[in-house]
């Protein structure tokens, strides 16, 4: 019950992110889901007993039916923003458009202002105020610019027309956040959580209370009614207040006499037993006998009472309509004047709710154990269940089972056929025969573990392996789609004697031995000193601690590279690359530290020192420049935020550049589309780097209306002496001029490397042959000079 509540508040979270996110393209399909899913957990807790039973002794019901209108209000809101943010979008998408057919008709002054009113338009994109006095001042002057074309007028008006929508959308846009913000429905949710945790805990301590309470009441009652009977004579007023008292309590009481007839009953044994005191008088209690308590049970109470002792515990009772109760009981003899047993009292309390709640909770904490220690896809035991076991072990031999491609086979089949292989994997494994006891875990996605109760030798380890590859390639995947579906794997073992390390540690020479087996394509291989990671680790810590310390004083720097027109050797534009000094003056490429910035997320922090940089070494030259950027550039807000500051100071944005890097990391082609559209309002042009390296699409491209193509190293500096390489690269130049663009070929290294692009009539080129990275671009002047 916690854990849909929870879920709501994280499903209200979500919602809140994805409709703050105003510069990223929203993910319509995501919000989508996640109103279905805030939906159906509203009413999951609905239906819980836990809810019905609170309703009724608290006002949990308000606070719900608040949570529910408040949602409701927020989905209304969220249906509007995607409705501005789709109308926001398509008049951001036409604006180049019209911008580009205005320039044709050649009216500086009409260029100028729509270049002045684009910076507006981007400080709109960026969600930064712009006020409606400044916005009416650019309209006003685009309206007043004397133009005797009418068409030019009408391009005017219609430019004037998706600028204001624009407006006023981003301004009814953020009305729909403020009231978004203000339903506080987090709050709720909140107070929710804590009303209904605050009535589960009061139920639990009255429970115990009333316990405590019946138990100490029982004993009382004993004392009370012994007294009362020995007094019998001396006190009939008394015995009367007493019976009307035994009559009404909420306690089932039962008088038998010596050979255990029922001779008394009160109201709450005729309620809690359905017999009537007509139909039980003179019968035994044991027609109350349910046959799930032994028989030693009966014995051992019937001795304890004979001897004269009380005898308290639970009873598992059958009603008269045949449903089992249980009850609590205190079982007390009763003594005449020659101490001699006469009666026999039983006071028992009916705690069949409580046994339920009880075996609730019970099922709730097997359920919640099962889930931690065992996988839901396979049944197999998992992870934490691997560790705990490794804890109490001496002597074992640990395998671990990796399915190979299965990333490329879930993408490629689907989830369900992965889910499917992984299943498969789990019975064979189980199924391998060896005469060795082991255990099969799986310890996440497509990883499994084996834990053998002995240490392998090296022909018994094979043998294992070899018996799980018979099995498993004997064993394909059929389903109706596909006749099979093969897979294979790859096995790291780690032994339990090697080096005399803890346990725990084994788990992970395992996981090593795992990754030095895949990368060198082997079947398995077993830890040893030789394939120990950890020095990999020392140097990535000791990059790690150069890079900041390189960022910390101001260590990162741009080179240049000129991009050169190959027929005048004149330079189209230097692109930007970044480099690492060391305090000795060494040059560091990024291939040493960029991957490691990635990971120690100091990556944008090298983005935002090349563009300030960058943008600073081209403010007093009239050379055109470009700079690199990868899918996590446009996806950074900070980083954009940053680049269109710069561009709005320049005085000649279009002289800028944006490369960007087209790797298998892009997930959301959107995202690319919209910082291209942004930046372009401004004039600038766009790349796309290592074309042709894997990753990139011709109709991807396309879609993204860029200036330049730059075709990939890998393909350039082998083609003079690869037809293929040859093939490829005038494929995609005839691609590029179909589609206007220019083509640049990268890593030109030779003579024989410029002529074969020469016959590709390729004209614009990059690399070693003209000019390495240099750190003045005054150098690459001084070196065509020389040459």
């Amino acid at each position: 019950f916690n854990k849909n509540i929870i879920d709501i508040m994280v499903l209200n979270k979500d919602i809140d992110i994805l409709i703050n996110n105003k510069i990223d393209q929203i993910n319509h399909d995501e919000i989508k889901i996640n109103l279905q899913n805030f939906e159906k957990k509203l009413e999951q807790i609905r239906r819980d007993n836990i809810y019905k039973n609170a309703i009724k002794h608290t006002k949990v019901d308000e606070l719900f039916l608040k949570i529910q209108n408040n949602f409701q209000d927020k989905k209304t809101q969220v249906e509007k923003y995607q409705a501005y943010i789709a109308v926001i979008n398509d008049s951001l998408r036409y604006l180049p458009t019209l911008s580009r057919e205005i320039s044709k008709h050649n009216h500086p002054e009409l260029s100028i202002k729509i270049s002045h009113f684009f910076g507006d338009i981007a400080q709109f994109s960026l969600n930064e105020k712009v006020s409606k006095k400044e916005f009416g001042n650019s309209i006003n002057s685009l309206k007043n610019t004397v133009v005797q074309n009418d068409l030019l007028n009408q391009k005017i008006d219609l430019f004037i027309t998706h600028a204001r929508s624009i407006y006023s959308n981003y301004n009814a846009l953020a009305l729909v956040l403020i009231k978004s913000n203000n339903l506080k429905l987090d709050l709720e949710i909140e107070k929710f959580s804590t009303l209904i945790n605050n009535y589960l805990d009061n139920t639990i301590k009255n429970t115990i209370a009333t316990t405590y309470f019946l138990i100490t009441a029982l004993f009382f009652l004993t004392v009370f009614m012994s007294l009362m009977f020995y007094f019998k004579r001396k006190s009939e007023i008394q015995l009367k207040y007493f019976k009307e008292g035994v009559d009404k309590s909420d306690n089932s009481i039962i008088l038998t006499d010596r050979s255990k007839n029922i001779i008394y009953v009160n109201e709450a044994f005729e309620k809690s037993s359905g017999y009537k005191k007509e139909e039980i008088i003179g019968k035994n209690p044991r027609v109350l006998k349910a046959d799930i308590k032994s028989q030693n049970f009966y014995d051992d109470l019937h001795g304890t009472i004979t001897e004269g002792k009380r005898w308290f515990g639970e009873f598992i009772n059958r009603r008269k309509d045949g449903t089992i109760f249980y009850e609590k009981a205190s079982i007390i003899p009763i003594f005449d004047t020659h101490n001699e047993i006469k009666y026999f009292m039983s006071i028992k309390l009916d705690i069949t709710k409580d046994k339920k709640y009880q075996r609730s909770i019970e099922e709730k904490n097997r359920e919640i154990t099962k889930r931690y220690y065992f996988d839901n896809l396979t049944n197999l035991p998992n992870r934490n269940k691997i560790i705990d076991t490794l804890e109490t072990k001496e002597e074992f031999t640990l395998m671990l089972v990796n399915i190979d491609a299965f990333k490329e086979i879930n993408d490629f089949y689907g989830i369900k056929i992965g889910d499917s292989i992984i299943q498969k994997a789990a019975g064979i494994l189980q199924s391998t025969r060896s005469r060795h006891d082991f255990q099969v875990y799986r310890l996440h996605a497509d990883e499994f573990g084996i834990l053998i109760n002995k240490v392998l030798n090296q022909i018994e380890t094979i043998g294992f392996i070899d018996s799980i590859e018979k099995s498993i390639s004997n064993n394909k995947l059929h389903t109706k789609y596909e006749q099979n579906i093969p897979f294979s794997t790859t096995t790291g073992v780690s032994y339990s004697e090697h080096f005399k390390v803890k346990n725990r540690k084994i788990l992970i020479q395992a996981n090593i031995a795992l990754k030095y087996a895949k990368a060198h394509n082997d079947t398995f291989a077993v830890f040893n000193e030789t394939i120990d990671v950890s020095k990999k680790y020392e140097n990535n810590i000791l990059w790690l601690t150069k890079l900041k310390d390189a960022i910390a004083e101001d260590r990162i720097v741009p080179y240049f590279q000129p991009v050169v027109d190959e027929r005048n050797k004149n330079v189209l534009y230097y692109e930007a690359l970044i480099r690492l000094i060391e305090r000795d003056g060494t040059i560091i490429s990024p291939f040493m530290f960029l991957d490691i910035s990635k990971k120690a997320k100091l990556y944008s922090s090298l983005t935002k020192i090349m563009i300030n940089k960058t943008f600073d070494t081209f403010a007093d030259n009239d050379e055109c420049f470009s700079i690199n950027f990868s899918y996590e550039d446009m996806i950074n807000r900070d980083i954009l935020k940053l680049l269109t500051e710069k561009l709005q100071e320049y005085k000649n944005p279009h002289r800028f550049t944006a490369e960007i890097v087209e790797t298998e990391n892009i997930s959301n082609y959107d995202v690319v589309k919209n910082f291209i559209d942004i930046i372009k309002l401004f004039g600038c042009k766009v790349a796309i780097d290592d074309f042709g390296s894997g990753y990139s699409s011709f109709e991807r491209v396309f879609e993204l209306n860029v200036d330049y193509l730059k075709i990939d190293g890998s393909i350039i500096k082998n083609i003079d002496n690869n037809e293929q390489l040859r093939i490829i690269t005038e494929t995609i130049s005839q691609f590029a001029r179909k589609s206007n663009m220019k083509i640049v070929a990268e890593f030109v290294c030779s003579e024989n490397v410029v002529n074969t692009l020469r016959e590709l009539d390729i004209q614009y080129m990059q690399g070693y042959y003209f000019s390495p990275a240099v750190k003045d671009i005054s150098m690459y002047q001084d070196m065509k000079t020389i040459a």
